[in-house]
């Protein structure tokens, strides 16, 4: 008995082909083979059906994809928040939790494959940029806060990202906020609480003259020395008054020199948060882009078959 096998069209009947909500039916191809086998010289021929599918994108896409764009956005803010808020980390974790999360439940709704999915790959991808921007995240906080420490801004940091880099990232600052701290001019001693006047030179007020010529008609040794006590007690109280003075202006100009070391501090992280969340802007754009289009097109598809 001998039977021959001939294929009627090459592509296969799909007349009672039902649309799927899950996949879609790229083709449908019939290829007619003969095989020789060593035990019969008679040729076996056959006729082998090939049905490639394809997975509809929409539910991934709005269900998947889509909340990983936004986790990815918000994950970015974690450079625009301002350092004095004590929520960058807490955003940058929080963003962590909710990738790690959608990532879990997308491994239990696909199926186990050899090749690695490209929504897998682009989760495994979006979860490190997010770890890596909390790690930064920390960074800019420890140069936030560094000028609380009492060190400078080296001078190599100081020209490599206040000088150049904020350009580049569209940052001014006044050039007498960032200028070196340079110690307060010293008063000249030429105001009444810096003299020390001498016994014998002191000027007096004419009725305090007037009087003293009174009373050293009458008693010349007891007003001179009630005189030279009053005046000692003047000068030793005026010594105070200037050391008090020395002392407030040498702790104003202390603290003024701390406070430009922090804010040179404050501006060289907030240089450094906008210049990483540009670097992270194009990243982000770069593997969404790649990730998401390396998926193989319908058109390639239906060639290979």
């Amino acid at each position: 008995m001998q039977l021959e096998l001939e294929r009627q069209s090459e592509q296969g009947d799909v007349s009672n082909y039902q649309a799927n909500g899950e996949f879609d039916l790229v083709d449908f191809s019939a290829r007619r083979n003969v095989e020789y086998y060593s035990c019969c010289p008679e040729p076996y021929p056959d006729i082998t059906y090939e049905i490639r599918l394809r997975r509809r994108p929409t539910f991934y896409v709005f269900n998947l994809i889509l909340p990983c764009i936004l986790i990815n956005s918000v994950a970015l803010l974690v450079f625009y928040v301002p350092s004095e808020s004590g929520e960058k980390v807490t955003l940058g974790i929080s963003a962590l939790l909710s990738m790690t999360v959608f990532l879990m439940t997308i491994r239990e709704t696909l199926p186990p494959t050899e090749k690695t999915p490209l929504i897998s790959l682009y989760y495994g991808v979006s979860i490190c940029l997010v770890s890596f921007a909390s790690g930064l995240a920390v960074v800019t906080l420890n140069l936030h806060h560094r000028g609380v420490q009492g060190t400078r801004v080296p001078g190599i940091v100081r020209s490599l990202v206040l000088d150049k880099l904020a350009r580049i990232v569209f940052l001014n600052f006044q050039e007498e906020k960032r200028s070196e701290p340079v110690e307060p001019p010293r008063r000249k001693n030429n105001c009444p609480l810096h003299c020390k006047p001498e016994l014998g030179q002191s000027q007096s007020s004419p009725k305090f003259v007037t009087r003293r010529e009174e009373s050293n008609s009458s008693s010349p040794s007891l007003d001179l020395g009630k005189e030279s006590s009053l005046e000692a007690q003047w000068l030793r109280v005026l010594g105070r008054v200037h050391a008090t003075i020395e002392r407030n202006e040498k702790r104003l100009a202390e603290q003024d020199r701390r406070e430009r070391m922090e804010l040179d501090w404050k501006q060289v992280a907030l240089v450094s948060d906008r210049a990483l969340l540009c670097v992270f802007f194009l990243t982000t754009i770069v593997s969404t882009t790649v990730i998401l289009c390396g998926s193989p097109p319908t058109t390639n598809i239906a060639k290979e078959g």
